[in-house]
């Protein structure tokens, strides 16, 4: 399809869907197009499903249906992330050694059970391990029906070197009030991570995350989070986010515009410190504790799928690329940078990938991820 058929797509979506309630055979290749290329998933799946019930013969979408079974065969990855932060006067310097293995399957058309399992290594700025942990995290998800979704995680990190364990568990729940509006709530617990520190002493944090997306104007894309944040050391605090896409469709690619407004506040303030030690000392806050904090971002995303519509490969492979300029409080410049890849070597075989980096003159992260992916 052409970059004026997907636009034309996004205007006329609840038509098409209303078509296709009504059994309309004949727009189900398109239809079924334009759910793979606007990503969704879930939709394309349940159109294919419907016309395998069917028994109707669509040449055109063959290598889509084969593409949809693979993406849901069982899958057993390989992973490894290394990632290190350093800045905000001393209260973000951590390395994080991410080495784990994770299993994922489909018992049923729109349920999927797994576990990630990993052994973390913790650093700072000035020794490479420091603290060393187990981890592990079981994940259940359910697409209940056209309008409402559960993503259920519960698991544990130990750290062998001191003996602390954490307790993880992110909870959410999606709900769409009808095609454009989508509403979402999480809860969730884990470890602070900014310094060794912070770590050691077990400090953790509670998230209560409620959201809203909407997308009425063609290729305009609105939302905000907000957040409401527990520290187990009495500080609490909130964040806003708000953001704004513009999407540009290609034929086998596209092209975001984003602005994104974030502001982050806490009980507790170390942004002013000078001597991050001396200031330790008194507040007994290991981590960082901006008081009152805000970022404008303006991010320019581009992915390209590496194969066209109806081969064998298509909508399996792709690279995308990121950066963004804004400024945050104090006027610092921010800028980042983000780099991405998904591969099908192989129908069992996948390998992914991401680079990103992200800097200020008070700010430092490095990220960077790889899997292999082995899929039966």
């Amino acid at each position: 399809m052409y970059a004026a058929e997907f636009y034309q797509a996004e205007q006329t979506y609840k038509e098409l869907l209303d078509v296709a309630d009504k059994e309309d055979e004949l727009s189900f290749p398109e239809l079924a197009t334009i759910y793979s290329r606007l990503g969704k998933y879930a939709k394309e799946t349940e159109l294919l499903e419907k016309i395998k019930e069917k028994k109707i013969h669509y040449p055109v979408l063959e290598e889509a249906a084969k593409k949809n079974r693979r993406q849901r065969q069982p899958q057993l990855s390989f992973d490894g992330t290394y990632k290190e932060e350093l800045g905000r006067n001393g209260f973000k310097d951590i390395t994080k050694k991410y080495t784990g293995i994770g299993l994922h399957i489909q018992p049923a058309l729109f349920q999927e059970i797994g576990f990630d399992a990993a052994r973390n290594e913790y650093g700072n700025s000035s020794a490479s391990t420091l603290l060393k942990s187990y981890y592990i995290l079981g994940n259940y998800s359910i697409i209940f029906n056209d309008y409402f979704e559960a993503d259920i995680n519960f698991g544990v990190e130990d750290f062998d070197t001191d003996g602390k364990t954490f307790f993880l568990y992110d909870i959410g729940i999606k709900s769409y009030l009808e095609e454009h509006v989508g509403l979402y709530l999480s809860y969730k617990q884990y470890p602070i991570d900014d310094t060794i520190q912070s770590l050691a002493e077990g400090i953790y944090r509670q998230d209560v995350n409620a959201g809203l997306t909407l997308d009425y104007l063609p290729f305009i894309f609105l939302g905000f989070d907000f957040n409401l944040l527990n520290y187990s050391d009495n500080n609490d605090g909130k964040k806003f986010h708000l953001w704004s896409s513009y999407r540009l469709f290609g034929k086998r690619s596209n092209l975001d515009l984003t602005y994104h407004y974030e502001k982050f506040e806490t009980s507790i303030s170390n942004a002013e410190a000078i001597n991050s030690t001396e200031f330790l000392q008194e507040s007994n806050v290991s981590y960082w504790s901006p008081g009152n904090y805000w970022k404008h971002l303006l991010t320019a995303e581009y992915r390209l799928e590496l194969w066209p519509t109806g081969r064998y490969q298509s909508g399996t492979s792709y690279v995308s690329a990121l950066y963004g300029i804004g400024y945050e409080s104090e006027n610092d410049l921010y800028q980042q940078l983000e780099v991405n890849f998904f591969l099908e070597i192989i129908p069992s075989i996948l390998l992914k990938g991401t680079y990103a980096y992200d800097w200020s003159d008070d700010y430092d992260r490095q990220e960077a991820f790889a899997s292999f992916v082995y899929r039966w």
